[in-house]
């Protein structure tokens, strides 16, 4: 038992890392003697202390152990990271204002801010996931029809391998002039993104579906092709699926944000722009906090997603 205990000390490393990071904040002298505020230490302190439950908790839910045992390294990489970028900002002036925020005046920024940055996300979310859902229902009918069927697969392998690797950015100005509005050349380029990925992942899914699979679905009463594709091909490929699912988020992410910066008048992206062109460099870097803050839930929820759908694997 004492040997437990002194095993899941290790849990509490995250702690140890937060309290240093809240100690250098309080005790260590700002450059310059810049005012602080109350934001960025009341983050840490909510931080620490949902750290601190989950060390205590370890001791005695193995569940909770082995969830912290696994994941120490990054909460404590979290804090260290913070402790490192106001040390080289706000207390030894390394990197200072206006080019360089430190953490307390971004999260006060991000605060102040937090309306039109809410409203911003949401805008970008939006467009985000018309162009996300138009790319996954065009991939998925192309990778299922080339997949299926040798005729289909004769054109679309080709047209895979010609533009498919070519970012969307390219044909950036194209789509922009060809699109009924910014917004609807936004979302076409997302879907693009989206398409290659998910296109690829399916047809090459399917090739590489064993034949018995079919037969013996066929033995058990399976007749028509939709029977096949729903009973056998769908099950199969969901791990190929999920892959150019989350490779397509990724690709999507990255155009939406170059096609608001280049022209959309909503979204993070298009405060960035806002915010560079008023030389506030602050409110820029929120923004970029923001975008960061709001794509890691949107891969976070996708990989539950798949975890919970493809559990068998």
């Amino acid at each position: 038992m004492r040997g437990r205990k002194i095993t899941r000390l290790y849990g509490m490393i995250p702690a140890a890392a937060g309290i240093l990071a809240l100690g250098e904040y309080y005790y260590l002298p700002n450059y310059n003697n810049q005012a602080g505020t109350e934001v960025y230490p009341a983050f840490l302190k909510i931080l620490l202390a949902c750290v601190m439950l989950l060390g205590v908790l370890s001791f005695f839910i193995d569940p909770v152990w082995e969830y912290l045992r696994e994941h120490v390294p990054w909460y404590t990489v979290i804090f260290l990271i913070f402790l490192i970028y106001d040390h080289i900002t706000l207390k030894k002036g390394i990197f200072t204002l206006p080019m360089f925020p430190g953490p307390d005046k971004l999260m006060s920024e991000m605060v102040l801010d937090r309306g039109i940055l809410l409203d911003c996300a949401k805008n970008s979310l939006f467009l985000l996931f018309r162009g996300y859902l138009l790319g996954i229902f065009t991939g998925l009918v192309c990778g299922l029809l080339a997949g299926q069927f040798s005729g289909v697969r004769y054109w679309i392998a080709p047209l895979l391998k010609v533009i498919g690797p070519i970012p969307a950015v390219t044909w950036m100005a194209l789509i922009f002039v060809l699109a009924p509005s910014l917004a609807m050349g936004c979302v076409i380029m997302v879907a693009y993104s989206v398409w290659y990925p998910v296109t690829s992942g399916t047809m090459n899914g399917i090739l590489r579906v064993d034949k018995a699979y079919y037969e013996a679905a066929q033995m058990l009463g399976a007749r028509s092709s939709l029977q096949l594709i729903r009973r056998v091909t769908i099950p199969m490929i969901l791990p190929d699926l999920f892959q150019g699912l989350v490779a397509g988020m990724r690709a999507a992410c990255a155009s939406l944000m170059i096609a608001e910066m280049m022209g959309v008048e909503s979204g993070l992206a298009w405060y960035i722009t806002w915010q560079r062109g008023w030389g506030n460099f602050t409110k820029m870097y929120t923004a970029v906090a923001a975008i960061c803050i709001t794509f890691l839930i949107v891969d976070f929820i996708l990989n539950v997603i798949k975890r919970k759908v493809i559990r068998w694997k």
